[in-house]
């Protein structure tokens, strides 16, 4: 709306200061026009100048200067005129005038819009002045003149604001069909706003809604269909395990872990919901990050077992490696990096085969941390769909590979929330002349 007023308030007020300067350079064009060329009173003088001009240079060599001038003011009293006789030194005209009387012209003085001075050479010491007289009434032509100009000035604002509203009346139009068609379900929105419109920006917001609008139903989808598949399987099992025997403790081992499964299930959807939902309050503070990454790995490497290979004793643990400066420090937001890097070193526990390890550096003023195990890797054509929710890389949803497909979309959206990125890439070593993947690496920049 801003962007809006201003391009307004420029508009009109870039239209007045045209229409007002092109309306005078017309008023002055116009009016000097009108003003050289002679009227009547001025080509009537002008006749008469010559007559002047000769009675008084053939008196003056006949009879000399005085007879000369009162012949010519005995003609002059014939004539309802106000002269008089004086001498050259008395006046002080400016060159271009002073040309034309040396050439014997007479020069017209304007003393008001209706009346002038008329100044006749006739020697070189003698000029005849006569008036002031009215030479014209330009009242009516000079009101003609106003109205006229006042009426293109309204024509060419109205022209002006007509040039600058279109635009905005076609491009509303526009947003217009965008709310129909969100209203009636389509939400395949693309911005054809041009970029110069003053309501591109409405137009991108738009666009960005009906973008939102179908990632939350999109992931609502996939919820409701991950969670009628997770939830149903360990509640068959349950079933299951009354019906045969629910008094063993077997049995009851078995429930136990079922129900943990729902919960955690549960618990995972509440996050990232709470997450998905709008951006939070990041609490930013100096954070030691050895301290942070010694205190989750200690956690991790205690109480983290390998469960779900049976292959593995209990008490069989993927340790976890630091290599992080003791003395880095950083401005994050430590409850929701903690979440993230516990998040990535769970999965790269469950899929490591003996290590993984935790790299935190700074690179070129980002702090770079780095989670890598020596698994099996992640397939190429999966790298770009794991950070999605419920996503997972073996479509059978086994739990023997991974939890829910929650963990690394609210990694991903901790790390947006930071302003950063995530990325992953597999290592691989040459055995054979044949490039072998070794394991899966994530690397987060903030």
């Amino acid at each position: 709306m801003t962007r809006l007023f201003i391009s307004l308030y420029f508009a009109i007020t870039f239209g007045l200061v045209i229409i007002n300067l092109s309306g005078e350079w017309l008023w002055q064009l116009l009016s000097e026009s009108e003003s050289q060329a002679p009227s009547k009173v001025e080509q009537s003088i002008t006749n008469m100048v010559s007559v002047y001009q000769h009675v008084y240079k053939s008196t003056y060599q006949a009879q000399g200067v005085t007879q000369a001038q009162q012949t010519l003011r005995e003609l002059l009293e014939a004539q309802p005129l106000t002269y008089s006789i004086e001498p050259s030194v008395n006046f002080a005209f400016l060159t271009e005038q002073q040309i034309a009387l040396n050439a014997m012209q007479p020069l017209f003085l304007y003393v008001s819009e209706t009346t002038a001075e008329v100044y006749i050479p006739l020697d070189e010491q003698q000029i005849l002045v006569l008036g002031p007289i009215a030479i014209a009434e330009p009242i009516a032509q000079a009101s003609w003149l106003a109205m006229t100009l006042k009426l293109l000035a309204y024509g060419l604002l109205a022209l002006l604001i007509l040039a600058w509203s279109y635009p905005l009346w076609r491009d509303l139009n526009t947003l217009k069909g965008y709310t129909h068609r969100i209203s009636s379900g389509d939400l395949d929105i693309k911005n054809k706003l041009k970029p110069h419109s003053i309501v591109f920006p409405l137009g991108l917001a738009f666009e960005n809604m009906a973008r939102r609008i179908r990632e939350l139903l999109d992931f609502q989808k996939q919820m409701m269909q991950a969670v009628s598949h997770d939830i149903r399987t360990p509640l068959a099992r349950l079933k299951f395990s009354l019906a045969i025997d629910a008094h063993s403790e077997s049995s009851k081992a078995n429930m136990l872990t079922d129900i943990s499964e729902i919960e955690q299930l549960v618990e995972g959807m509440l996050t990232y919901g709470r997450l998905e939902s709008a951006e939070p309050d990041l609490n930013i503070e100096r954070v030691n990050m050895y301290e942070l990454a010694s205190n989750l790995i200690e956690k991790l490497n205690r109480n983290t077992h390998k469960i779900y290979d049976d292959n593995l004793a209990d008490n069989e643990v993927i340790k976890i490696n630091l290599n992080c400066p003791e003395s880095l420090t950083w401005e994050c937001d430590g409850y929701l990096i903690e979440r993230a890097l516990q998040n990535l070193l769970t999965n790269a526990q469950r899929h490591a085969t003996s290590t993984v390890l935790l790299t935190l550096e700074v690179k070129n003023k980002s702090l770079v941390m780095t989670v890598a195990d020596d698994g099996c890797g992640i397939p190429e054509d999966q790298m770009e769909r794991i950070f999605t929710p419920f996503a997972r890389i073996d479509s059978s949803r086994n739990k023997n590979s991974g939890g829910f497909g929650l963990g690394l979309a609210i990694v991903n959206k901790i790390t947006h929330w930071h302003d950063g990125h995530i990325t992953v890439k597999n290592s691989t070593c040459f055995e054979s002349g044949e490039s072998k993947t070794t394991g899966a690496t994530f690397i987060i920049s903030l």
